[in-house]
Formats: structure tokens, sequence, C-alpha cells
């Protein structure tokens, strides 16, 4: 009887391991299942985003090309009409008419500042631009360009060791100060302008802020205007791309500040 009775206790001792090695195999591959349920879905997100990056990438590819095509069409053949006005006009001092004189005068020098800024205006819109000169001295062109229209005072700092970063990079951030701009141009009102570059050790900070009206992102109808909130858009997609930071801090009658975080790596 003794011998029976510990054959039963042994298999019940035995079944119960068994039970227990089989819930621990069911938890097991539950878990194992919940964890690759997990990596797939991550992946899923990564190919998203990633796609999402790519169609945004191949758009902005496109706007550039477009813009070197312009730029390119600007100086070989608009500026070379106005070279070539401003000749004949030129060959034309010699009519003794003083009246006449004075009109070819103010018509050479209408030329002329239409030129200088053609020209500067091809350079700006011409992405590889960037790879010659850089960001700074692009953006100091940019600058020079706006003070002629003569609408605001822009004041341009620069703090920290000034770096060069890689010219997309440096590519997409002066498309992004360009875009500000021309969103202060259409809609601000503003008097002064700062545009601030900080280098610190990890990441360049780019501070754009203006004196104007502003507005409101809960009440106003900014951003739900296709046309408006095209701009904002356009610079926070750029920024998609290079891995950036943007952030706009704005209300009504107090101006507008746009913070763009870029890390250097």
């Amino acid at each position: 009887m003794e011998n029976s009775s510990e054959i039963v206790i042994q298999i019940a001792l035995l079944s119960t391991i068994l039970i227990f090695c089989f819930i621990a195999l069911l938890f097991y591959i539950m878990i194992k299942h919940k964890h690759n349920s997990l990596l797939n879905e991550n992946q899923i997100i990564r190919l998203k985003h990633q796609f999402e990056k790519d169609i945004l990438s191949a758009q902005l590819e496109m706007q550039e090309e477009t813009m070197i095509r312009i730029s390119r069409e600007i100086h070989d053949n608009i500026s070379l009409g106005l070279t070539l006005s401003k000749l004949y006009l030129n060959s034309s001092l010699d009519i003794p008419n003083e009246k006449i004189k004075k009109n070819i005068d103010s018509s050479i020098d209408l030329i002329s500042k239409s030129l200088v800024d053609l020209n500067d205006l091809s350079k700006s819109i011409n992405g590889e631009t960037i790879k010659k000169i850089g960001l700074i001295h692009s953006i100091e062109l940019d600058i020079e360009y706006l003070k002629r229209i003569n609408l605001f005072k822009i004041d341009f700092q620069i703090e920290g060791h000034a770096l060069y970063l890689d010219w997309t990079k440096e590519l997409m951030i002066f498309r992004i100060i360009q875009e500000s701009f021309r969103n202060i141009i259409k809609h601000s009102l503003c008097s002064t302008i700062l545009l601030k570059l900080t280098f610190s050790e990890k990441e360049l900070i780019v501070e754009i802020k203006d004196d104007g009206i502003g507005f409101d992102f809960g009440n106003d109808n900014f951003l739900n205007s296709e046309r408006r909130s095209s701009g904002l858009a356009n610079m926070h997609n750029r920024s998609l791309l290079i891995n950036a930071k943007l952030n706009v801090y704005s209300e009504k009658n107090t101006g507008t500040k746009i913070i763009l975080t870029t890390p250097y790596q």
C-alpha cells in the first residue's frame, strides 16, 4: 500500500510539474507573440515614417530643381535682355535733345538697379549657391536684398563658433528662413526683425522674431487658411527632413517668434 501511495504522489507531483511547464510554455508563447507583434508594429511605423520622409524629400527636391531652372532663366535670358536694353540706351545718349537724354539716364539707372536685384534674386533662389558660399553668407546676401525693399529693419546676430553643416542641412535651414521672411512680408506688418544663429556644442539654434501683429493659433483663421498655412507647412516639412525641431510662438499684437533647433549629427 505504501508503494502504491508513493507512486500516486509521484504521479501527482509529475503531473503538477508538467502542468506548470505547460502553463509556462503558454506564457512564453504569448509573450513571444506579443513581442513579435510589437516589433512588427514598430517596423510598420518606421516604414511609414520613412515613406513619408521619402515623399517629402522628393517633393522638396522637385521644388529645388524648379527654383534652379527659374534662377538660370533669370540669369541667362531676362538679365541678358536688360543688359542689351541698357547698351542700346547708352548708345542713344548721343542724341542732342536734353529731355530725351534725361529720360534715357533715368531708364539706364532703373535697368542697372533691376539687374542687381535680379542677380541677387537669382542667387537667392538657387540652392547650388549654398554649396559655394555657405549658409551665413547666403543669409547675408538675402538680407541685403530685403533691406533694399525698405519695409523693416533686420538685426542679424551670430553667437558661438560658426560651423559648416552638411550642405543639404544648410539648404533646408536657409529655405526655412526664407519662408519665414516671406510670411513676415505678407502678414506681419512689423518694423523690426531679429534673426539670430546660435552655434552651441551639439546643435544650431535659429531664432526669427518680429514685432508685428502676430496671430492666435486657437481663434485666428491663420492656420485654417491654406494660402496662409502653406508657409508654415513647408517649414515644418523641411525641418522633418533634417531631424530638426520647429517651434512657433505667436499672439495677436505681440509679434511672432520661430525657433528652429538642428542637431549637428
